[in-house]
């Protein structure tokens, strides 16, 4: 009935399942951690981070280009003060260090991600065939490292332990990639399968690690990474507590919100009672005139939900940032109905709040089309009346 992952397309999968987490260097986090937490160096904007992960998911979906997705993430940039030239802290070693961010910095971050999925979804498939082994082809151009062009050609089983930490990319742009053939394949095309790994080869250091994260590394690791990264943050000896304590808070909401989505999975997956869904936004908190902090999703809605299965797990988790993004909303009764916008989609959502106003409850909530939006309204105005949040 429900769904309880992320979007299943397998590139929209691995990027929504890496956790926005703050960094200042690419390589303060690797290895498996690295796929698992979303990072963009010297951002330190939780919210920012997030912006940047939606953009970077609805650019993989629609196949955009880099241009046309840093037109449309630059003026959320500039918005929020991420842009041009730039000042940053660095907890780990006490200094204030100035940077740049402009077109050259965002293509170096959407090429990353871009490439690293790419990498991912490659290896997911290539390991879940039936060919054993990968050849690794490197594009023979001026632009690829000499050492990437000696690759060429290099031809290793799958289970090989070259591939662990030399799966393409290895290094930042780089272009190359790896192709599965079976051993028939192979010996049709006349080529010669490595008796030995290159063992003079080695990926650049922030590339080092495993790039295909086929087992994973489950959420106990990034758990330990912000761990060490707050207790970092509280061992600097620096007089700006302002700064450390925002970060220390950022870090530990980034954790916080990994629990409701698991909390969240748990109780669609087993409903008992009624759970509490997602904090209520301030300017809705007034308009319901309540009491109620959170906004609560009961069983008896949830099972009586099954005539909208398009609303899936991930559609509740966000109720708590489409709340910001009210385009419409009328009085209908004892309920409000609202028409909420999030990741490129439109929900007609109906929440109803008791009646000593002390609790708010999310009771109905499913898609509607763009191009329905003005009907929507007109058929909402003839049952209620508008009211503005």
């Amino acid at each position: 009935m429900f769904s309880f992952n992320l979007p299943p397309e397998q590139n929209l999968t691995y990027l929504l399942k890496k956790k926005p987490e703050l960094h200042y260097n690419y390589d303060e986090i690797m290895f498996e951690a690295h796929h698992r937490a979303f990072t963009v160096a010297k951002v330190t904007k939780a919210d920012l981070l997030l912006d940047i992960q939606t953009s970077l998911l609805k650019a993989q979906k629609s196949g955009k280009s880099f241009e046309s997705w840093a037109k449309e993430i630059t003026p959320t940039l500039k918005k929020k003060g991420w842009w041009g030239e730039k000042k940053y802290f660095n907890p780990t070693t006490g200094e204030v260090r100035e940077f740049k961010v402009g077109k050259s910095r965002l293509k170096t971050i959407y090429r990353t991600n871009m490439s690293v999925m790419d990498a991912q979804t490659r290896a997911n498939e290539q390991y879940s065939s039936g060919a054993e082994y990968l050849r690794y082809v490197a594009i023979m151009d001026s632009r690829t490292r000499d050492m990437h062009k000696k690759l060429h050609g290099l031809i290793l089983h799958r289970n090989s332990s070259f591939w662990k930490n030399n799966y393409p990319p290895n290094g930042w742009n780089c272009r190359c990639k790896t192709f599965a053939y079976t051993k028939g394949q192979i010996e049709k095309r006349g080529w010669t399968i490595a008796k030995y790994p290159p063992k003079w080869f080695k990926a650049d250091k922030d590339w080092n690690y495993d790039t295909r994260n086929l087992e994973g590394s489950g959420d106990n690791t990034l758990a330990k990474v912000i761990e060490q990264k707050v207790n970092r943050i509280i061992d600097v000896n620096d007089p700006d507590k302002l700064i450390r304590s925002y970060l220390k808070e950022s870090l530990w909401e980034l954790a916080a919100e990994r629990k409701r989505w698991a909390k969240l999975k748990k109780f669609i997956a087993n409903p008992k009672g009624n759970f509490a869904l997602s904090p209520l936004a301030p300017k809705l908190k007034s308009a319901l005139k309540t009491e109620s902090s959170e906004i609560f999703l009961s069983k008896d809605t949830l099972v009586s939900h099954t005539h909208h299965p398009e609303i899936t797990a991930f559609d509740y988790y966000l109720v708590k940032y489409m709340q910001n993004n009210t385009l419409f909303a009328v009085q209908e009764g004892e309920f409000k109905v609202l028409l909420l916008k999030k990741l490129g989609k439109i929900y007609e959502t109906t929440i109803k709040t008791t009646e000593n106003k002390k609790e708010v409850y999310l009771v109905s909530m499913h898609l509607i089309k763009s191009k329905n939006i003005e009907k929507t309204k007109q058929r909402l105005l003839r049952k209620g009346k508008e009211i503005k949040i």
